[in-house]
């Protein structure tokens, strides 16, 4: 079983290795703002808010504009190498046998409230709650390589470094 566990994170770290490395062209070519708030709008605003656009249901991307494009590119191809505290996601097993799973929002004495994508949240009454813990992955998905070409890429890292001028 151990050798097994290996054996698949090891192919999970190769192919987040390869996509970043499939999109390296991204980081040095320059985009168009214009073009990577388009991505930004269809891709990320499900999850994150500028402005008036999008939901907050993860970090603040304003602060990460001092970042550069090479260390972007790697949070946005491997979302689970570095969790951003407060954004992990959480599983929430309810008497009921249901399964939720979201970012913690809110949590009080009565209930837990989980946040997911496009604002959705769901209030669980801690009296309904069989088990509550935190995942060791982000809420947000690897696998954006299937949803932004290359191209794509670099407009929307163009855009996020566009924010903090």
């Amino acid at each position: 079983l151990r050798a097994r566990a290996a054996t698949l994170v090891e192919a999970l770290m190769t192919s987040r290795k390869e996509a970043i490395e499939k999109y390296r062209s991204a980081v040095i070519d320059r985009g168009n703002p214009k073009k990577g708030k388009e991505v930004f709008a269809r891709q990320c605003s499900k999850c994150h808010k500028v402005g008036n656009l999008g939901f907050e249901v993860g970090p603040d991307l304003l602060s990460l504009t001092n970042r550069d494009r090479e260390d972007l590119l790697a949070n946005i191809m491997d979302p689970n190498a570095n969790i951003v505290p407060g954004y992990e996601e959480y599983r929430v097993d309810t008497r009921d046998g249901r399964i939720l799973t979201g970012v913690l929002l809110e949590q009080n004495a009565n209930s837990v409230t989980l946040g997911r994508e496009e604002g959705e949240k769901d209030k669980i009454l801690r009296a309904n709650i069989a088990a509550l813990r935190p995942s060791t992955v982000s809420a947000m998905p690897e696998g954006v390589e299937q949803e932004i070409t290359v191209e794509d890429m670099t407009h929307l890292l163009e855009y996020l470094k566009s924010l903090g001028q």
